[in-house]
């Protein structure tokens, strides 16, 4: 915390050691890159009923920067978190998650996913066959898993989950 502070200056080896534990350069860390940084704001949405949402002006409630080892990489946007069904995860009510637009995902990751005729949710994402698999992960015992037919209902990914912002 010193550090951050600007109260004490880490030593090089410290720099060094640091550099190894987040993979990345010395120059990086101590900010000598001399590429300029470019800052990318991607819009924070409050409510995702329909994909076309994503692309509306209406739903966005700010903006947020995007970091940079995203820029590039992908089509991104951020969800305003609404409930605890994820906190587990580390990701809670009042915080912003960013995601990455894209139509499928692993099993077992997290992303946003669109339920017809419902809002977007969080959840553990899980497919076989027809049947999709959400589920929370979470303190809270009134959230269950649920499984649906893709069959009778549609059921579209959104994009994966790649970082929570967490409220302070």
């Amino acid at each position: 915390s010193n550090y951050e502070k600007g109260i004490r200056q880490p030593s090089i080896d410290t720099l060094k050691k640091l550099a190894t534990i987040y993979d990345t350069t010395l120059e990086s860390i101590v900010n000598f890159d001399s590429t300029p940084t470019e800052l990318q704001q991607i819009p924070i949405y409050s409510i995702i009923k329909d994909k076309e949402d994503i692309n509306s002006k209406e739903n966005i409630l700010g903006y947020t920067d995007l970091g940079r080892e995203y820029i590039g990489k992908g089509d991104y946007f951020a969800l305003y978190v609404v409930d605890d069904s994820m906190n587990n995860s580390r990701i809670c009510e009042g915080d912003i998650v960013i995601v990455r637009k894209q139509s499928e995902v692993e099993n077992g990751q997290i992303a946003v996913v669109l339920v017809k005729g419902e809002e977007a949710t969080i959840k553990k994402y899980f497919i076989s066959d027809n049947m999709v698999t959400l589920i929370p992960s979470s303190t809270n015992p009134i959230h269950s898993l649920r499984n649906i037919d893709t069959n009778i209902t549609s059921v579209e990914v959104l994009g994966k989950v790649v970082e929570a912002k967490i409220k302070l």
